[in-house]
């Protein structure tokens, strides 16, 4: 299990980024974090072609390995957040 962060300036590059990534099967948690289960063969090419897209210097991306177990405890609650679905299918605690 992996979450990806961003912080992208440019609404273009953000958009490719984020096209980029739910083409690669990651799940969108909130506006800049993504998740989901990526084996090792894919998250070296989401570094490689996400190097491609961001502008060194002006954004920022990174890659957490995070255990199903630590994932599953998290607590999730506030605005901006789409992951009912995606929380239920990994037992993560909405409140």
């Amino acid at each position: 299990m992996y979450l990806i962060l961003y912080d992208i300036c440019n609404d273009k590059t953000r958009q490719l980024l984020v096209k980029f990534l739910k083409n690669r099967g990651l799940y969108r948690l909130q506006k800049s974090v993504f998740a989901g289960d990526i084996k090792k063969n894919y998250i070296k090419e989401i570094i490689i072609e996400s190097k491609k897209i961001i502008v060194e210097g002006e954004d920022s991306f990174i890659i957490i390995k995070v255990n199903k177990d630590i994932f599953k405890k998290m607590i999730w609650f506030g605005i901006d957040i789409d992951v009912e679905k995606y929380l239920k299918e990994k037992y993560i605690e909405v409140i």
